[in-house]
């Protein structure tokens, strides 16, 4: 079995991605991804349209006004993460990146791949994901300004329900 810092137990396992099996909620991800660039696609072009009508130029203030939101900055850079990751996992599971020699003649490139290295970014990459979303998240709640109010509150309302379970166990 091992200790748990030589990574011989179950947790450590568990973030492991397998080349050979892809798991339904990943696949669900990668769907949930591509709907979310097509609605964003659609998000960018309706706000492009009316930035250019309102000032006729291609900038930040006209056609590109998309890109001024700093939310619509993370949105995409979360899914074109998942993306890539999925086009990654894809074409592991295809063993495409098993541990043999490959040339790519088009830029001159020859050398050995690595599914192992390859999963590994993935994993890198869905922690980044991780990262985003949380901060979209966060970035979300400055539009509430009760929100710290609701944070309070809730943190009142957990040690209730802490204090409530600790008497719960003490008389049964």
């Amino acid at each position: 079995v091992g200790w748990p810092w030589e990574g011989n137990n179950e947790l450590f396992k568990w973030g492991e991605l397998q080349a050979d099996s892809i798991s339904p909620a990943e696949i669900c991800n990668w769907v949930w991804a591509v709907a979310r660039f097509l609605d964003e696609t659609k998000q960018a072009y309706r706000q492009g349209k009316e930035g250019y009508e309102q000032t006729e130029s291609f900038g930040l203030n006209g056609g590109l006004q998309y890109l001024r939101s700093s939310g619509n900055l993370l949105d995409l850079t979360h899914i074109f993460l998942v993306l890539i990751i999925a086009a990654f996992r894809i074409m592991a599971s295809y063993g495409y990146f098993d541990d043999t020699l490959r040339c790519f003649d088009a830029i001159g490139i020859c050398g050995r791949s690595n599914t192992a290295l390859v999963l590994g970014f993935c994993r890198c990459g869905y922690a980044l994901v991780v990262v985003v979303v949380f901060s979209r998240f966060i970035d979300s709640f400055k539009c509430y300004r009760s929100f710290g109010l609701l944070y309070i509150t809730m943190l009142n309302m957990i040690q209730d329900v802490t204090d409530w379970f600790k008497l719960v166990i003490f008389i049964t």
